[in-house]
Order: C-alpha cells, then structure tokens, then sequence
C-alpha cells in the first residue's frame, strides 16, 4: 500500500477510534452527578482523550494522504519525508502550488479555522499537559461541569464530531475533484 493509502487507512481508524469515545463522553455530564470518583473519573478521562486524539489524527491523517496525492503531480513541490509532513504545511503547500484548486483554498480554510484551533488545544492539553479539571455548579443560573472553560455535556462531542465530519467530507470531496483534473 502506497503512501496515500496509509494516509487514508489511518484517517478511517482514527474516525472509528473517536466515534466510541465520543459515546462515553456524553455521559460525562448527566444531571444530579456534579462529581465522579476514581474508576470512573479515569474512564471519562480516557474518553476525552480518545475522542480529541483520534479526532484531530483523521484530520492529519487525511492532510498526510493529500501531500503524496499532490506528489503525483507535482513531485518537486511536495518532496519532503513522510516524518515531515503536517497538516499546516500541506495546506501552505497546496496554496502555493495549486492556488487555483479549490481544494486548496478548503486546506487553508480548515487550517485557520477556530474549530481546528479548538481540536489542537484540547489534544495537546490532553496529550501534552494535564488531564484538567472540572468546575461543578450546581443550581443557579449555570448548573452542570466546564471543562476546558466550556459546559461539560454531549455537545462537548458532538458539536466538534458534527464540525469534523462536515470538514473531512468537504476535504474529500475537493480531493475527488482534484483527482479527477490532475491525475
């Protein structure tokens, strides 16, 4: 299997890998549970971290498989290892070399958009840093957990699952079309 292939593969475990933690994490939050004790605590925690790894993996993983599609076409331009190709320079790079492809005004779109920014700062809080804590309240005008100074609930999901899918099914779609005018 060539480069684009592995690059495709990992994009759809990544996806598939994701949707189970997004599952468990929308029963993070239920009403009337303003705190949770270890065992539970560490599987929500593994949630959380499965569903913002696995979720920003397909989007890299799918910027990966792109670069060795432009490689096809123009190999002086996209020359670089495999260990050295992020999403960001793939979007630079496609805007560089094929600016007039719609695909590449999507690549910078995507890699300039807030709901990238959010999936990257909550992977590497998670990766990199801590697993943060929650701010619990309970009756009020606010009731419920933050995390990540955002409402702990469902939509913690699937808001940036919705933002994900809409993304990659946007990037294939324009990848389709490059396919079939430069290949």
């Amino acid at each position: 299997m060539g480069t684009l292939g592995r690059g495709l593969q990992c994009a759809s475990l990544a996806v598939h890998r994701m949707r189970g933690g997004g599952r468990r994490v929308s029963r993070l939050a239920e009403p009337g549970r303003p705190g949770t004790a270890p065992p539970e605590r560490w599987r929500q925690e593994a949630a959380l971290f499965a569903f913002f790894s696995n979720g920003l993996s397909a989007l890299e993983c799918l910027g990966f498989g792109l670069y060795f599609v432009a490689a096809i076409v123009a190999p002086a331009e996209f020359a670089r290892p495999p260990h050295r190709v992020w999403f960001s320079d793939v979007a630079n790079a496609y805007q560089e070399s094929f600016e007039g492809d719609s695909i590449a005004g999507e690549l910078v779109r995507v890699n300039e958009s807030p709901g990238l920014g959010k999936w990257k700062v909550a992977r590497n809080i998670l990766m990199h840093r801590e697993a943060p804590g929650r701010h619990h309240y309970i009756g009020g005008e606010k009731s419920g957990a933050d995390w990540l100074e955002e409402p702990l609930s469902e939509a913690t999901t699937s808001d940036r699952r919705a933002w994900l899918g809409e993304t990659l099914t946007a990037l294939l779609d324009q990848a389709n079309d490059f396919a079939t005018e430069r290949l």
